[in-house]
């Protein structure tokens, strides 16, 4: 079972913390609004899990996280991702603060539980077909009883990736540079940081409204979860 601790989600404004269901919304009004990348790693020694910091509102540019994790007990998920902050900044609460299960297969049952419920509660009636895709991309990374693993959204689906994978803008070019940059084996947790911090900068100077600053969340296989400084 985990316990309370977990890093609280950086929101901009207190408005996102109770998400409203919205009226439902056009196209052109949300199509394209993954403005960020989001990068997991599998490592030897755990999971590295990390976004970029760059949050846009309407033309306005603000800094804030989009990742969040929660320890406890031998166990550590740390879930974060692209799409539209205040249903992804809603997601990351409601998975955090409802996790339950004392291994990979229960706590993954219950996240693939509440991933359902969100999109069938306020995604599926308030989004066009076309665009509910781009409106949550989850990637989450789970560490239980000495093992990890990693998992990526599509739509109300969790999928087993690795060793790597991506969510957001840029997808293209950050599998092109992690390809390029794969060592051999799997990577350690220091260097999958190094890594993933590199993959972001550069997709951040080459894809428009992408940060180029990581916010990176580490996870040990003795189930202890972290913020690396930013950097």
């Amino acid at each position: 079972m985990l316990a309370t601790k977990y890093q609280d989600f950086h929101l901009p404004s207190a408005r996102i913390l109770s998400m409203r269901i919205p009226r439902r919304r056009s196209p052109s009004s949300s199509r394209n609004r993954k403005l960020t990348i989001a990068a997991g790693f599998e490592c030897t020694d755990g999971i590295i899990l990390a976004t970029d910091l760059e949050i846009n509102w309407g033309g306005h540019k603000s800094m804030g996280g989009k990742s969040t994790f929660r320890d406890g007990k031998g166990n550590a998920v740390a879930i974060g991702g692209a799409g539209e902050y205040d249903v992804l900044a809603y997601a990351c609460t409601e998975m955090t603060e409802n996790i339950e299960g004392r291994d990979i297969a229960s706590i993954l049952k219950r996240l693939r539980g509440i991933l359902k419920k969100i999109y069938l509660d306020h995604i599926q009636p308030c989004y066009e077909e076309a665009d509910r895709y781009h409106i949550l991309q989850l990637l989450i990374g789970i560490v239980s009883g000495g093992q990890r693993q990693l998992y990526c959204s599509n739509r109300s689906v969790l999928r087993r990736a690795a060793p790597y994978a991506f969510h957001g803008s840029g997808v293209d070019l950050a599998h092109y540079l992690a390809k390029k940059w794969w060592p051999k084996d799997y990577p350690t947790s220091s260097e999958g940081i190094s890594l993933a911090r590199k993959i972001i900068r550069e997709v951040g100077e080459n894809v428009p409204y992408v940060g180029t600053v990581a916010n990176v969340i580490r996870l040990d296989l003795d189930g202890n979860g972290r913020f690396e400084p930013s950097v």
